[in-house]
């Protein structure tokens, strides 16, 4: 089966890639760079040339895929723009969700993070629990923004096919 990765040289894509490359899958890794050091190495990767910020880019990795899984993040505490966290977390989702439409991929996987769900007091919380605190930096806000995202994505996908 085609698969594709965005984030393909971070924490979860890489080992995301490898694996499902070592499965015998064909995995279509999107990058940035063709250079990139962390970028996982198998004969069945295909390394496809673009940015979650490009649509079109997007699109044409995506072509053949059954499948997507968006695992790319601007995942740091800090940065001198901060409106880089709403163009790679939010938009960037945006641009996934439409891009694998477009392609005809039949499942989407967006991961996401418990920066979302926030700190907890004292006991544990799941997903369906509210937040109890603001969001103090711009990635836990952008994230939980970009699952926003999913949800109007998944609602407008779930009445075009009813």
């Amino acid at each position: 089966m085609n698969i594709f990765i965005s984030g393909a040289t971070g924490f979860i894509g890489r080992q995301l890639s490898r694996t499902l490359a070592d499965q015998g899958h064909t995995i279509h890794a999107l990058s940035r760079r063709n250079n990139h050091p962390l970028l996982p190495v198998h004969q069945n990767i295909r390394v496809f040339l673009g940015d979650i910020s490009d649509k079109n880019s997007l699109i044409a990795a995506m072509q053949g895929c059954e499948q997507a899984y968006h695992t790319a993040a601007l995942a740091k505490m800090w940065t001198r723009d901060k409106s880089e966290f709403h163009t790679v977390n939010v938009t960037g989702t945006r641009n996934v969700l439409e891009a694998a439409s477009e392609a005809g991929v039949s499942k989407i996987v967006h991961t996401s993070s418990c920066g979302v769900i926030g700190p907890t007091l004292k006991y544990p919380m799941t997903e369906d629990d509210p937040r109890i605190t603001g969001f103090p930096i711009h990635y836990e806000r952008t994230k939980y923004l970009a699952e926003l995202e999913v949800q109007e994505f998944e609602e407008r996908y779930a009445c075009s096919n009813c």
